[in-house]
């Protein structure tokens, strides 16, 4: 028992974390460059041209990372999750995050991720669609998350894994705020060699 309550603890302070470090307030430490084997994400519609996906939450001060807790990767088949700032400023977006347009996908839009030697082409499925980042909306709304006396646990039952492999790109809503994220879901619909 004692065991179980210090594992629900230890995830509930690592959810605190990421959801403080996607959001932006937790705070500022640098991320210095590590050579990583990295994805090149391509999304017309929020003007993305073969962008890095970088690995760890101190990264997103620089693009999209792969959410640290989805370690599913290109070609394995499954759901995998992609985070990046809307609003905050992020050097070669201009005076925005890279999913500041994250509202203007539509069903049908495209998405190529470039990894090992192989392109992955992706249709989007959905319309955006905003959830509380906590389980509940009291906690998401809560500024008590932010000084570590209101514990979040992550309201991850929007991501569900399907039978085909694709992806959810997610950032923070409404603008300036974090009290939900808004999501978009594409599916993989062709694989090819990279040029």
């Amino acid at each position: 028992m004692k065991k179980s309550l210090l594992a629900i603890a230890g995830v509930a302070v690592l959810a605190l974390i990421a959801l403080g470090t996607l959001s932006g307030v937790a705070a500022a430490h640098s991320c210095p460059d590590r050579a990583q084997d990295t994805a090149l994400l391509t999304i017309k519609t929020l003007r993305m041209w073969s962008q890095p996906i970088r690995w760890r939450g101190c990264d997103l001060a620089n693009g999209p990372i792969w959410d640290p807790y989805y370690q599913v990767r290109p070609g394995q088949g499954k759901t995998m999750v992609i985070d990046a700032h809307d609003v905050t400023s992020v050097p070669g977006y201009g005076a925005h995050g890279p999913f500041y347009r994250l509202h203007l996908i539509r069903p049908g839009d495209l998405a190529t991720i470039r990894w090992h030697g192989v392109t992955r082409t992706y249709r989007f499925v959905t319309k955006p669609f905003a959830e509380w980042q906590c389980n509940s909306k009291s906690a998401s709304i809560d500024p008590r998350r932010y000084t570590h006396q209101l514990i979040c646990f992550p309201n991850n039952r929007p991501i569900k894994d399907w039978s085909v492999e694709g992806f959810y790109i997610r950032c923070c809503w409404p603008r300036y705020t974090d009290y939900k994220f808004l999501y978009e879901r594409a599916v993989l619909i062709k694989t090819q060699p990279s040029p």
